[in-house]
C-alpha cells in the first residue's frame, strides 16, 4: 500500500492505494486564518489516520511536489508565504515516512497525471475521471483533491517498485559476474 498526500494550503487531501487500486481517500480543511503550527497539526492528524489504519502494509508515502513551492512561489504565483507553508508540508510528510520506516517519493503533478492517463492539457474534470478509471474509486463526492491524492499515491507506488525491481536486477547481476 502507498500513501499520497496532496498538500494544499487550506485544503488537500490523503489516499491510499494498493496495487493501483484505490482503498481510502480523505480530503481535509484547514482553516485559512490558522497559525502554521496549527495546520501543521491538521494535515498530520490527517495522514496519520491511514498510516495507523494500515499500519505495517504501508510500502511508501508520496507527496505532490508543488513546482512553484519548490521555487519559491513564483511559478505558480503562490505569494512566498504559501510556498513556504506548503515546502513545510512536504517535510513534515517526508518526516513521518522516515519514522514509519517507509520510503519517500516527491511526485511532480504532470507525472502523476501521466502515470493515470492525462496527455496535454489538464483539468479537475480530466484527472478526476483518469483517477477513477485506473483506481476503481466510486465514491460520489470526489475532488480534485482526493483524485491528486490517489494520482500521487499511484505514482509513488510505480517509482517505489521500479525502485526495487532495480535494486533486484543489480544484485542478481552482482551474483552472476560477482
Amino acid at each position: 500500500m502507498t500513501i499520497g498526500v496532496d498538500p494544499g494550503f487550506a485544503q488537500g487531501a490523503v489516499g491510499v492505494v494498493q496495487d493501483r487500486r484505490a482503498v481510502y481517500s480523505k480530503m481535509f480543511r484547514t482553516s485559512p486564518g490558522a497559525h502554521d503550527r496549527d495546520r501543521f497539526d491538521s494535515i498530520i492528524a490527517e495522514l496519520l489516520i491511514p498510516v495507523r489504519m494500515f499500519e505495517g502494509r504501508i510500502r511508501a508515502i508520496a507527496c505532490e511536489a508543488i513546482t512553484g513551492a519548490r521555487q519559491g512561489g513564483f511559478k505558480s504565483k503562490q505569494t512566498s508565504d504559501k510556498a513556504e507553508h506548503i515546502r513545510r508540508v512536504v517535510g513534515n510528510v517526508h518526516a513521518i515516512a522516515v519514522l514509519t520506516g517507509v520510503p519517500f517519493e516527491e511526485v511532480l503533478p504532470f507525472d502523476w497525471r501521466a502515470v493515470v492517463g492525462v496527455r496535454g492539457a489538464s483539468s479537475n474534470e480530466r484527472d478526476k475521471r483518469a483517477v477513477r478509471a485506473v483506481t476503481g474509486w466510486t465514491a460520489k463526492v470526489f475532488s480534485g483533491h482526493a483524485a491528486a491524492a490517489l494520482g500521487v499515491a499511484v505514482a509513488g507506488e510505480r517509482a517505489v517498485k521500479s525502485a526495487q525491481f532495480s535494486l533486484g536486477f543489480e544484485g542478481q547481476q552482482r551474483r552472476k559476474h560477482g
